[in-house]
This record gives C-alpha cells, structure tokens and sequence, in this order.
C-alpha cells in the first residue's frame, strides 16, 4: 500500500513539475519509463522510436496511474483499445491520436537533443515566475473542479499582475508584437 500511496505522490508531482524529458525507449515494456512519458507535459518521439503497453500479454494492467493518465491525454475508448490490444504506436500514429506532441526529424542522440532543447525553447523562454505561473494554471485546471479552478487561476493571476514582467511588457507594448 505505501509504494502505491508513494507512486501517486510521485505522478502528482510529476505531472506537475516535469515539463520535458528527454528519454530514449530501449524498454519500453518498463512501467517506470511509461510513468515519466505519460507525466510529462510535452511528449517528442523520435523517428525510430514506438510505444507499446505490453502489460497485457505480461498478465496485468497498469499499476501507477498510467492508464488513469493515458485516459485523460485520449479518452476512454483509445486508451481502452491501446491497453487492450497491446499494439505497437509509430510516431505518426502517436501524433495523429494526440498521445505525443511533436515528431524529431532525426534520431541521431546528439542531434535529437539539440532539437528537443529548440522545440522546448519556444515554450520555455520568457521570465521563469510566468512560466511558472502558466504551468500552475493549467495544472489547476486539470486537477480541480471548475469553480475552484477559476479561484485558482484568479489567486495566480494576481502573482504576477503588476510584476517586473508585467510592468516591463507595458512599458515595451509587447502585447502584439
């Protein structure tokens, strides 16, 4: 009971920290690494690289949340069809079903990284208690009910309201640049 208890604590915080991690899937039966993909916000695959949830044929199901999170990422019926028939997702299938969010174009490990930290870059740059503040707003809303939700994002919005990035982005008039 205590590493189930510890593994939810451990996705939670997961889910809630890890904005990219760069990974190759050698094994990718290994329920740890299938943990940390499907906690992470974004997803890259590389073009070589597939997923397979094999727990079916090892006799089992998911045991730390990853069919709880696979569901949320694509609904019941594909997460249903993916643990179920245990088949094997090329990048373009896993893209096209919303499980990954970007293809690399190499899988050279070197060359890959470089253009997972590009990719990253247009999601990360920009003063680090916005970026933060983005990720817990929609943290919140994925993890609460609506109206505290709302209560949430009002409660962050006011962090960084009138903030050095805010007033900065004033006196620059960045809105739409």
């Amino acid at each position: 009971m205590y590493l189930i208890l510890k593994g939810v604590h451990c996705q939670q915080l997961l889910s809630r920290t890890v904005h990219c991690i760069e990974m190759k899937l050698r094994w990718y039966h290994c329920n740890t690494l299938n943990i940390i993909f499907f906690f992470s916000i974004d997803r890259l695959m590389t073009p070589e690289s597939e997923i397979r949830f094999v727990h079916k044929q090892m006799g089992l199901v998911p045991g730390w949340g990853g069919a709880a999170r696979l569901t949320q990422i694509l609904g019941s019926s594909p997460a249903l069809k993916l643990l179920s028939g245990a088949v094997k997702l090329d990048p373009q299938n896993a893209l096209h079903i919303g499980l990954v969010d970007s293809i690399l174009s190499s899988s050279d490990e070197h060359q890959s990284l470089r253009e997972m930290h590009t990719w990253l870059k247009l999601y990360t740059t920009g003063p680090a208690e916005v970026i933060q503040a983005v990720k817990k707003v929609v943290s919140a809303g994925r993890e609460l009910q609506l109206e505290a939700a709302l209560r949430r994002e009002k409660e962050i919005f006011g962090t960084v309201w009138g903030g050095p990035a805010n007033v900065q982005a004033l006196a620059q008039r960045t809105k739409h640049k």
